[in-house]
């Protein structure tokens, strides 16, 4: 009996402190109104602005003065109108695998990497300084379907399926728009 009439008081006291927290805590700070302050708010300023007419055109074109002169600071640079700041561009890449029985390669790894436009060859020791950009694994069909962005000044990707037996590096030189396209397929012995 002592038990539950200790927990009961238990109760009570939480319950107590709860509505004293509530209570103080919803009767305090601001929010009213002072009224013995006899200030009163001075009206508000309205300022005329003149709105340009449509048939006034706005003429976007540099001072020619900017133009010839090396800009000093920010505001005297001049962009030509239709300049791309993109700096990026996006590249498919539509890649398949299979084997001698022409059954799918599913689940190998494809690494895809950025290389020096200057390498024509395996033996290129700038092979070295490859840039990989993504690692992805052929789906249940052998193929890897994706569109990746990368740098605009990118020229030349390496794509490497990890797999024995097959033509498994291959270079491509990118084409702005065009797909990246390739079957990986094994080498055949003459």
């Amino acid at each position: 009996m002592k038990m539950i009439t200790k927990r009961f008081l238990n109760i009570t006291q939480i319950t107590v402190y709860a509505v004293g927290f509530f209570v103080l805590a919803g009767c305090g700070g601001g929010g009213g109104t002072n009224s013995t302050s006899s200030q009163a708010l001075p009206p508000p300023v309205v300022i005329p602005v003149e709105a340009p007419s449509v048939s006034q055109a706005l003429d976007y074109q540099p001072d020619a003065d900017k133009l010839s002169h090396s800009a000093e600071r920010s505001s005297d640079l001049y962009v030509e109108p239709d300049f791309d700041f993109n700096s990026t561009k996006v590249v498919t890449f539509d890649v398949s695998a299979a084997d001698f029985n022409d059954s799918p390669l599913s689940n190998r790894l494809l690494a895809i990497s950025l290389i020096d436009n200057g390498i024509m060859d395996f033996a290129d020791q700038r092979l070295q300084d490859k840039s990989i950009i993504a690692i992805v694994k052929t789906d249940n069909t052998g193929r890897v379907y994706l569109s990746i962005e990368m740098p605009i000044s990118a020229q030349k990707v390496l794509l490497e399926l990890k797999e024995i037996g097959l033509e498994n590096k291959v270079m491509f030189a990118l084409t702005d728009g065009e797909p990246v396209i390739h079957h990986f397929k094994p080498q055949l012995e003459e």
